[in-house]
């Protein structure tokens, strides 16, 4: 019998979403090692670590490699996988994130990534010779920048990984991620499978009328599951009676907004 629907976390709370806490499914397409394999192969564990192994083995030989996709689509996750090889590869690693700016004008952008290059710059004032830096979003630095790091690096023998929504010059692409209903249901079923019934078929019906293209911004989709399940009163009690079919229109933008807000600050 499933558990009191007042007493589930919601499945789609910010600790079971982050990235690193769902595996990483290699589904979309690696440039060079996983040529015609299909996506039935992508849950393969031995499939999985020999992916991995392939990708730090390239990253060897190439020294600057990046993984490029959409927003939300599993660079991060996929930054988590590789952790384990790259630390027995590597004997010391450096990691740095780096965000977008908050205002959308051409000096917001222009001053954020000036101050991110010299986040960069203080990093590297304490990496030893040899190490690799890993740099999340480092398509927020500047173009100059960019050139700079790459150069520096190649003075001082560091391997560059690195994380971006776009091809970038200099760097040799690793790794495409991508979305795909295949694999946003099979990660839902992950999140699913302690859920009451009721609330996962609205779930499945939510996912059923969203469209999902290589592009979606499947966190920004997770957060929308988010508001079905609280719909329904799982995590945060909501009184709200059962139906068969599950609720529309519950929450106005300005209520979703602070959800959304709420849960990223959660750990």
């Amino acid at each position: 019998m499933s558990p009191s629907l007042d007493c589930q976390p919601n499945p789609f709370s910010t600790r079971f979403i982050r990235p690193g806490a769902l595996p990483f499914s290699f589904e979309s397409m690696a440039p060079d090692d996983i040529a015609g394999k299909s996506s039935a192969d992508a849950d393969d564990p031995n499939l999985a670590s020999a992916r991995v192994s392939a990708i730090v083995d390239r990253l060897d030989r190439i020294k600057f490699g990046l993984i490029v996709g959409p927003h939300g689509t599993g660079k991060s996750t996929l930054l988590q996988t590789l952790c384990g090889d790259l630390a027995c590869r590597y004997p010391s690693i450096e990691k740095i994130q780096l965000h977008a700016p908050e205002g959308r004008r051409y000096h917001h952008r222009l001053r954020h990534g000036y101050e991110n290059g010299c986040r960069v710059r203080r990093l590297l004032t304490t990496v030893p010779v040899g190490s690799l830096l890993i740099i999340d979003g480092i398509e927020q630095l500047l173009p100059w920048d960019r050139w700079w790091l790459r150069r520096f690096a190649s003075r001082n023998g560091l391997r560059l990984l690195a994380t971006s929504h776009t091809s970038l010059v200099g760097f040799s692409t690793l790794y495409v991620t991508a979305a795909s209903r295949p694999l946003v249901e099979c990660l839902s079923q992950c999140l699913l499978c302690e859920v009451d019934d009721q609330v996962a078929s609205a779930v499945r019906g939510k996912l059923d009328r969203t469209e999902i293209h290589h592009d979606t911004d499947i966190r920004s989709l997770w957060f929308d599951l988010y508001d079905v399940v609280e719909a329904y009163g799982g995590g945060r009690r909501v009184a709200l009676a059962i139906r068969s079919e599950p609720p529309q229109a519950i929450r106005t933008p300005a209520m979703r907004s602070e959800t959304r807000q709420a849960i990223r600050n959660q750990a």
